[in-house]
């Protein structure tokens, strides 16, 4: 009865698997979906889609990612700065990183130490990426400095929110184990996979949506 019961309370206090999403309504001309299906509380996982004979097909095997502990809020109710990871679906942008180009058929930029995201809301130059050493025009605490996450963004992914009133400087990036601030972290491996797979040609989104399991 002891064994019996210390197993049931193991199955009980297990949590159902995070299920990745199939994709939901996307532009007329994509070919290519990301779902990032999270629970709220960082744990996350990835699939890859590929539309086929009009149907959605996936691509590769279910990945592992994490996004912000902070919760999940959709993209028109989100509040900038608050350090949650925005759901909706978004146009995928170009790559960057602090590494030689990858093999990849998207846009990449190799960052350097001037390389900045600027997320400042008052700034005609939100939400893009400039290149400064001082005197930048942009509030400095109200962006990123690439260089201070470096291992972060050795190599990235641009999610193109395109609601400057809710979202910036929001990407897919390598997961260092650190806290998260909206974005998506995802492991070298992974991210190669993206990189390889992603056509612009074929206008690729990512929809991030919250999990059935979250509460």
């Amino acid at each position: 009865m002891i064994i019996k019961a210390s197993l049931l309370a193991l199955t009980v206090g297990l949590a159902a698997p995070i299920v990745p999403a199939a994709p939901e309504a996307v532009p007329a001309s994509t070919r290519q979906v990301i779902t990032i299906t999270a629970d709220g509380s960082g744990k996350a996982v990835g699939q890859r889609y590929e539309l086929r004979s009009s149907k959605w097909v996936k691509v590769g095997t279910t990945f592992t990612a994490r996004t912000s502990t902070r919760g999940l809020v959709n993209i028109a109710d989100r509040v900038r700065n608050t350090g949650t990871t925005p759901l909706g679906s978004f146009a995928i942008g170009g790559a960057f990183g602090f590494e030689k180009k990858p093999i990849t058929a998207l846009d990449y930029r190799r960052a350097t130490s001037a390389s900045w995201w600027v997320a400042d809301p008052a700034s005609p130059l939100d939400d893009t990426w400039q290149e400064c050493r001082k005197n930048c025009t942009w509030e400095a605490s109200e962006g990123e400095r690439l260089m201070d996450h470096r291992d972060s963004y050795s190599l990235a992914i641009h999610v193109k929110t395109d609601d400057p009133a809710h979202a910036a400087a929001i990407f897919i990036h390598l997961d260092t184990g650190k806290p998260l601030s909206g974005c998506v972290a995802i492991s070298r491996q992974t991210m190669a996979q993206l990189l390889k797979w992603l056509n612009p040609k074929v206008t690729p989104v990512i929809q991030i949506v919250r999990s059935a399991r979250a509460a």
